[in-house]
């Protein structure tokens, strides 16, 4: 989510929340004002194009407060801005970006790819460093016991290689106006002078450089605090279950388990500015920063149209808002999507991340085929929230508002299997089934949360939620 401006009852501007695909609609007064009151220099004379670069640039943490642009991610995010969708899918195409969505997701990715690549260019001459201290973390882990996470550690050495491959000569057009291309970097484009100023977390050497003030951050738009919650929440328990660190856009290089202390480090998150304070400590900025990257559009809560009616109070209720589009995309290919149905799954807070991120693992083999079993009734699903197999209760995040609590997921399927007595459904296509709400379930089985409603009492207002929210 990006912010756009609207003028309030005395002329002040404020933000208001709108979704990275309608900043296209904002008024050259509204992105101005916006980027005023981010301190982000701008030229009296500079186009609407220019604008929506630098504003994409401060809204992706890629351009702080009083920073000067890189020249070069600026002419780059300008063209951008100002080319078509085909143009834009080509580009993303030829980068082997996902290429299957609107112009301005578009103009994020290309632009976090070729900042990416950047980074890539000017980061070598760090690599001892690096390796020095990475070796320094690994001594502090063994201090406290965790020498499995050191062992698994070098598993995750090639996922460090995703945001440093070697860059391609492309071109973008830049519209109408402007006949001319934009080349992306070649690898010994920028000179040392040309570094990119702001990083989306600046390069420690030493101590981890914090975000400045608490104005960089002020005005940019965090996830709502109960899905901070959810995400440090979720990201720990995977952590902890599968023992190894989490490829985070633009983490620190820490180990698995000083990732975690960095999380524990984090202090209980209630309000807005708990999590503006976060972004800004010398100790938590790097580490929330790099969660908040990777994944903190990916959920809101459910308020208004888009809580489910029928449920406890006491059950939680969030919305997918942008699901992994790999999985997505593939799901978006298979034959039935007009004839889906809402089904329902329970999984323990620790294989929350994966699911969403690399989809639905086999829960074992039936007939020779992998199986995902999903229940009609969300009740049916209750007691496998709660299962065990999940890690205990004193290896969670520490400030976590949701100690012990289970997962159920509502999703929408395609491709149904077998049914088993007429509420248990079994698939053997793992894609089949789209994480669409989360509802988080207290530990304490009270009877209000054991009274789960049944499927048919909640679908159809789980579909006019759907519906209501593919509308924004």
């Amino acid at each position: 989510m990006v912010e756009a401006t609207t003028a309030g009852p005395s002329n002040e501007v404020k933000p208001k929340k709108l979704s990275r695909t309608k900043i296209g609609t904002m008024k050259v007064s509204q992105l101005r004002n916006s980027l005023r009151r981010g301190k982000i220099r701008m030229s009296g004379n500079a186009g609407g194009a220019e604008l929506h670069a630098l504003y994409a640039l401060y809204a992706l943490r890629l351009l702080l407060a009083e920073e000067e642009p890189d020249k070069h991610l600026l002419e780059a995010a300008t063209g951008w801005c100002a080319a078509s969708v085909e143009t834009l899918t080509g580009e993303a195409r030829e980068r082997g970006l996902h290429d299957e969505n609107t112009r301005w997701d578009l103009v994020e990715d290309l632009i976090m790819d070729e900042h990416a690549k950047l980074l890539g260019n000017n980061d070598d001459d760090d690599d001892d460093d690096n390796h020095d201290n990475d070796d320094n973390d690994d001594n502090d882990d063994n201090d406290d016991n965790d020498d499995n996470d050191n062992n698994n550690d070098n598993h995750d050495d090639e996922s460090k290689s995703e945001s440093h491959s070697e860059p391609e000569e492309t071109t973008v057009k830049t519209g109408a106006k402007d006949k001319g291309k934009v080349k992306a970097a070649k690898k010994t484009d920028p000179a040392p002078d040309k570094a990119v100023k702001a990083k989306p977390v600046p390069k420690k050497k030493g101590k981890e450089k914090a975000v400045e003030s608490e104005d960089e951050v002020d005005s940019l738009e965090h996830p709502a605090p109960e899905v901070v919650n959810l995400l440090l929440t979720m990201i720990y328990s995977h952590s902890v279950r599968i023992k190894a660190k989490i490829p985070m856009t633009g983490a620190p290089e820490l180990s698995a388990a000083r990732f975690r202390k960095r999380l524990d480090e984090i202090p209980k998150i209630k309000t807005e500015k708990d999590v503006e304070k976060a972004l800004v400590s010398s100790k938590t900025s790097a580490v929330l920063s790099s969660i908040l990257k990777t994944c903190g559009d990916m959920i809101i809560p459910a308020d208004g149209d888009l809580v489910i009616p029928g449920f406890p109070e006491q059950v939680l209720q969030f919305v997918v808002a942008k699901p992994d589009r790999s999985l997505q995309s593939a799901y978006n290919k298979l034959p039935g999507r007009d004839q889906t149905r809402l089904l329902f799954h329970g999984t323990p807070m620790a294989n929350l991340y994966s699911i969403l991120h690399d989809g639905f693992d086999p829960a074992g083999q039936l007939l020779g085929q992998a199986t995902l079993w999903l229940a009609r009734d969300p009740g049916s699903s209750l007691e496998f929230s709660m299962k065990a197999g999940s890690i205990p209760p004193e290896s969670e995040w520490g400030h976590t508002p949701f100690p012990s609590w289970g997962v159920l997921l509502g999703c929408e399927t395609v491709r149904l299997g077998a049914t088993a007595n007429g509420i248990t459904h079994i698939t053997g296509a793992m894609g089949s089934a789209m994480v669409r709400y989360i509802f988080l379930i207290p530990s304490d089985d009270t009877p209000e949360v054991a009274s789960m409603p049944t499927g048919a009492q909640i679908e159809d207002g789980m579909r006019k939620a759907l519906k209501s929210f593919r509308r924004l």
